[in-house]
């Protein structure tokens, strides 16, 4: 823990709740949020132990990660300090699964989201975005889990420019994870699961993606 300084959360903060964890604006920083667990510690201790293989192995820093800085106290326990995914203007980023849903209605209305939304924003095709999401991923090779819709966002760092970020979820839940160390196998797991989400969105949402999207999307 930093110091013995309490921060008090309440409910006006709140920016998101999972099964395991309820998510808050840091009160005293809007570029932070803090993270509260609600159902174990186990994803945090996950998520720990796969930074710290990271920072062993000096690895460059990852633009999809989220960076953490630490524990604090607060009103509701021990709260875990996050860079918090917010868009240039401070609001909170979108998830994949907001953006989904989002363009789905825009294709049933005839509009883009864009439009729909009435913001200056270039919100791009999610096509798109799972190209770029692939791409980058591939390339660090973060180690996930499970991955899932909510986990991800993307974040506009101008009208014109975004990249996705992971926001949760990340390390491996084995009990000797060589996938930290050895970058050959960090490959096939991280291809792995991206095959498996792709195919989750198309479980999810039939007919959202085109047949060719996901047969190139799922070229690994």
């Amino acid at each position: 823990m930093k110091d013995d300084k309490v921060i008090f959360l309440d409910e006006e903060h709140v920016i998101g709740e999972g099964g395991n964890q309820k998510v808050y604006i840091n009160p005293e920083n809007a570029k932070q949020c803090i993270k509260i667990n609600i159902a174990g510690l186990n994803d945090h201790r996950r998520e720990m132990a796969y930074r710290k293989s990271r920072k062993f192995r000096k690895l460059p820093p990852s633009s999809l990660l989220v960076e953490y800085f630490g524990e604090v106290k607060t009103n509701l326990g021990t709260g875990y300090v996050y860079e918090r995914a917010a868009d240039y203007d401070g609001s909170t980023s979108r998830t994949f699964e907001e953006l989904i849903l989002l363009e789905q209605k825009a294709r049933e209305t005839g509009r883009d989201v864009g439009e729909m939304l009435k913001t200056e924003k270039k919100i791009p095709a999610f096509a798109e975005v799972l190209y770029a999401f692939r791409k980058t991923l591939f390339k660090e090779n973060i180690i996930i889990p499970d991955m899932g819709v909510f986990n991800y966002v993307v974040q506009f760092d101008s009208p014109t420019e975004w990249r996705v970020r992971i926001v949760d979820d990340i390390g491996s839940p084995t009990l000797i994870p060589i996938v930290y160390y050895i970058d050959y196998f960090a490959a096939g797991h991280v291809r792995r699961r991206w095959v498996r989400f792709i195919k989750e969105i198309m479980e999810l949402y039939p007919g959202f993606l085109s047949d060719k999207e996901c047969t190139e999307l799922m070229k690994v």
